[in-house]
Order: C-alpha cells, then structure tokens, then sequence
C-alpha cells in the first residue's frame, strides 16, 4: 500500500518543484527560483511524497484570516498523476485555510491543460477568465472553492481548447485581447 504524505520547509522541496517545473514549464508557467525560496521559507511550499519520495508540490499564499489563500501552482509528476494525490494535497491546505478563518482559496489555471477538469472535479468552480502574462497573454480559468458563505457567488462555464500560436501573434500585433467565443472577462460578463 503506498503511503502518501505532505511535508513543509524541507531543503529539497525547492531544487525538486523547479526541476517538475522544467519539465512542464508550458503549463506552468514561470516562477523564479527566488520565490520558491521565500515560499518555502513561510511554509508556503507543500511537498506531495510518495513512499517517501517527492512525487509532487503546492506553492501558495500564507493562509490569513478574512483572506483567500491562492495557490500560485499545483503539479504532481506524470508516473503519479492521479487524481487522489492532488486532491489530497489540495484538501491539506483547504483543512489549515478553514483552521485560520480563509474565506476561500483561488487559482488560474490556462484553459488549455487538463487541470481544468481536476479542479471541477474537486468541487471548485470556475468565476470567469482572464488574460494571463505579458509574453503569451494566455487565457486563464479562474477557479474557486468557498470556506465562508459568499454574499454573492459569481459562476461561469470554464473555457476549453487548444492554444492558437495564430491568437498569441496576432494579440502582439493588434494589441487587442482576444477572447474565445464565450469566455468572460473575470467577473462573469461575456466579452462582446
């Protein structure tokens, strides 16, 4: 039976999440090693082991009272890639957010990688889309979970598909976002 755990502030959680990292930068993402450090430094780096080996990471905000925690990045390895272990090391975070008093946690999560469905899978909802970093301008679900009942809760359709390098160029030319049919602008309003 594998035994499955999670561990804070250890020193290899920082060289193992940047080289999963590495391997699925597309995905991912940047983060610069620096951040890492400082995460880790606060506790904010949570290490997935299997067996007693690494199999996966969380990098998040410091869970605070009356605030969302965000979680910045979330990756288990291919060979491991089930669903149980990244919801158990999600639920770990959701468990210590709802200790502190949270009022949720969020993450942007790029419309065109299978995390999508994990998330929804796990009981979180997407609010809408936005427009991700400078160089890509990649379009981002943003997904929730709500530990304090919301006075108002803001729910969109997630948006699916395959990237278009054809978009990203044409975004650089134009300067003009361009949105896939029936994406929203992050606050649940179709884009016209």
């Amino acid at each position: 039976m594998d035994e499955f755990e999670i561990a804070v502030r250890q020193s290899q959680s920082v060289s193992y999440a940047i080289g999963l990292l590495k391997q699925h930068r597309e995905e991912l993402g940047f983060i610069p090693t620096a951040a890492f450090e400082k995460y880790n430094d606060q506790g904010c780096l949570n290490l997935a082991l299997l067996n007693g080996q690494p199999c996966g990471y969380l990098l998040h905000s410091q869970p605070r009272p009356t605030k969302d925690t965000v979680i910045f990045q979330a990756c288990i390895q291919y060979d491991t890639r089930r669903r149980l272990y990244g919801a158990l090391l999600v639920e770990s975070l959701v468990r210590e957010s709802r200790e502190v008093g949270a009022l949720g946690l969020s993450c942007k999560c790029a419309f065109d990688i299978e995390a999508n469905s994990f998330w929804d899978s796990i009981g979180w909802y997407c609010t809408g889309q936005i427009r991700g970093g400078v160089k890509r301008a990649r379009l981002l679900n943003m997904w929730r979970l709500d530990i304090a009942t919301p006075l108002l809760k803001v729910v969109a359709n997630p948006v699916s598909g395959e990237k278009s390098q054809r978009i990203y160029e044409l975004q650089r030319r134009t300067g003009k976002l361009l949105l896939p049919f029936g994406a929203t602008n992050g606050y649940g309003v179709k884009q016209p």
